[in-house]
């Protein structure tokens, strides 16, 4: 997975550089620690380090990277840091072109046999920068596909387009330069990584399979507060993993060596200025001319700001995160990682934050001050309400805390609403997104391709959800159906989330319609859109944590008896069933 990162660092820079080497100043550490306190308390588990001209700067950690064991976070913790392997895949591929091994702009017919016809155009370029045009295999992470098994189905598949028409991220696309990596060098993609990537950095716990974790705690993750573990338990080859995630995403390493890693990049350690200057050259639109600002390069995505250049990846799994940012022209190197991103996204949204406060005069978001709300209060308020509107909502007991499931337009538009709204419309959308999905579950995507007003063809709409439906069902079981959990209006846009129910579980998508009634996208990774958060303030009141916006609403209780009135922030209150 990789998220967007844009930034806007328009300041004077405000890094204190007294003493011997560069640091936050007392004012922005101070600042920044606060903020990933709260942060903590309100469900962040990771770590985020920082380093300026090769020297600490922060190092600050939140949680547990092992509830069982009690195990807090620390910058020596081991975990995935997912597409971010996509950065050092492409670094190798540039390592190879200064032995002389390849050149980007050749063929990969030049170093990989079987090409097909229709693919003998494609470049190394190509697939650095996501233009290839190749289709996506529908594999799961560790399905157990050998090299030749996955070089033929990419090979089979006919092309989504033309080589170097458009941008279209691809993970496929780094598991052929994994396997020209191989073929060039005669070793495994992990050995050849390791001895020209990681070892001049003096990384020892980073890679696959062969790095020393002796002595190192990994990263456990979680899901709905249960154990999911790590991807180091899940099948691999005897050389590392299969090759729907080799030289894509699944390396491992900790904090405190993604700091060295590139530190040792920038200083020129591990490829010549020339070539990184290749590495971060804005080769592709992401956006495909639509004006994004946002750039592939060979494995970074690159940004013009008014204070330089600003080079970025993140990644994940659905279950681990995390998220580099560089700023070469300060020598800056933001990373963050986590080991929730099935239940707090926050980590993508941290560096953002960190860097514009380092590079402006804006603040930290103001965040609330909650407490471990603790069984006796969850027990308490835990059960179905009523809203005065005839809608209702209940309050579930999750890891730690409260969470209100909205159920049916009533209570989801009166809880999410931003501003005013009609009941009517909402309603409608959710009933036009189920007669879509309804259709789509019957293999018909015509009526979803109508609703967005796209001329993308049906079948290739039904490719992408069908597949991600096959994917889901690997880890859930049979799919059932689909079911809308409500609607609610925003300032811009409108929001309806819906419900893929499985045999052993559910997931979810959460859609944003135009006011006029068009599709607009989906959110991804936005599995949870009608779930909200409860937390205990330390004044006694409970309070909502909105992770996109950072915005928090105060929740009024009262009890009387063995029932309990919420006051909700729109005035809405709703009465305990007793």
């Amino acid at each position: 997975m990789r998220t967007l990162i844009a930034l806007t660092l328009a300041a004077p820079l405000l890094w204190s550089t007294a003493g011997a080497h560069a640091q936050l100043n007392a004012r922005q550490t101070e600042s920044a620690r606060e903020f990933l306190r709260r942060l903590d308390a309100l469900g962040f588990d990771g770590v985020v380090v920082a380093s300026v001209k090769g020297k600490p700067a922060l190092a600050e950690s939140c949680g547990y990277a092992d509830r069982e064991r009690r195990i807090e976070w620390s910058p020596e913790i081991v975990s995935t840091i997912g597409s971010i392997t996509k950065p050092m895949t492409g670094v190798a591929i540039l390592k190879l072109q200064e032995q002389g091994e390849l050149d980007v702009q050749d063929p990969i017919a030049d170093h990989i046999e079987g090409v097909p016809e229709d693919k003998r155009s494609i470049t190394i370029h190509h697939l650095l920068t996501h233009s290839s045009g190749i289709t996506e295999p529908r594999l799961g992470d560790h399905d157990p596909v050998t090299r030749e098994e996955y070089l033929a189905m990419v090979f089979d598949a006919p092309l989504e387009s033309a080589p170097g028409e458009r941008y279209s991220y691809s993970n496929a696309g780094y598991s052929l330069l994994a396997a020209i990596i191989e073929f060039k060098s005669g070793m495994s993609y992990e050995q050849w990584m390791q001895a020209e990537v990681f070892e001049p950095a003096g990384l020892e716990r980073t890679g696959y399979k062969l790095a020393d974790w002796s002595d190192s705690t990994l990263a456990i993750a979680y899901m709905d507060g249960e154990r999911w573990g790590t991807v180091v338990e899940r099948p691999m080859a005897d050389d590392g993993p299969y090759w729907a995630l080799r030289g894509n995403g699944g390396i491992h390493m900790p904090a405190s060596e993604m700091l060295l890693w590139a530190e040792a990049l920038m200083d020129g350690e591990i490829i010549s200025e020339e070539s990184l200057e290749l590495a971060w050259t804005p080769h592709v639109d992401e956006s495909n001319g639509q004006g994004g600002g946002s750039y592939y390069g060979y494995g970074f995505v690159v940004q013009e700001t008014p204070m330089g250049t600003l080079v970025t990846h993140n990644g994940g799994n659905g279950r681990h995160g995390a998220d580099l940012l560089l700023v070469p022209d300060r020598d800056l190197v933001l990373f963050a990682q986590s080991n929730v991103i099935a239940d707090s996204s926050l980590v993508f949204q941290i560096l953002p934050m960190l860097g514009a406060a380092m590079f402006t005069r804006e603040g930290l978001p103001e965040l609330p001050d909650v407490v471990e709300m603790g069984p006796a209060l969850a027990g308490s308020l835990a059960g179905r309400y009523e809203l005065e509107n005839g809608g209702e909502l209940e309050l579930v007991e999750q890891h730690e805390s409260l969470a209100i499931v909205l159920d049916g337009d009533e209570a989801t538009s009166a809880f999410l609403s931003s501003g005013s709204f009609e009941l009517e419309t909402l309603e409608q959308r959710s009933r036009d997104l189920q007669r879509i999905f309804d259709a789509a579950a019957g293999g018909d995507y015509e009526a979803m391709r109508e609703a967005y007003g796209i001329d993308t063809p049906a079948s290739e709409l039904a490719e992408a959800y069908d597949g991600r439906i096959e994917m889901m069902e690997q880890s859930l079981g049979a799919f059932d159906r689909y079911q809308v959990a409500g609607s609610w209006a925003g300032d811009d846009t409108d929001h309806t989330f819906i419900r893929a129910i499985f045999e052993n579980g559910e997931s979810g998508y959460h859609f944003l319609w135009t006011k006029d009634g068009r599709l607009r996208g989906r959110i991804p990774g936005d599995t949870s859109a009608n779930r909200v958060t409860l937390f205990a303030g330390t004044d006694g009141s409970l309070h909502t944590f909105d992770e996109r916006s950072m915005s928090s609403q105060r929740i009024g209780v009262a009890f009387a008896g063995d029932s309990a009135t919420l006051r909700l922030p729109g005035g809405e209150s709703a009465v305990q069933r007793r």
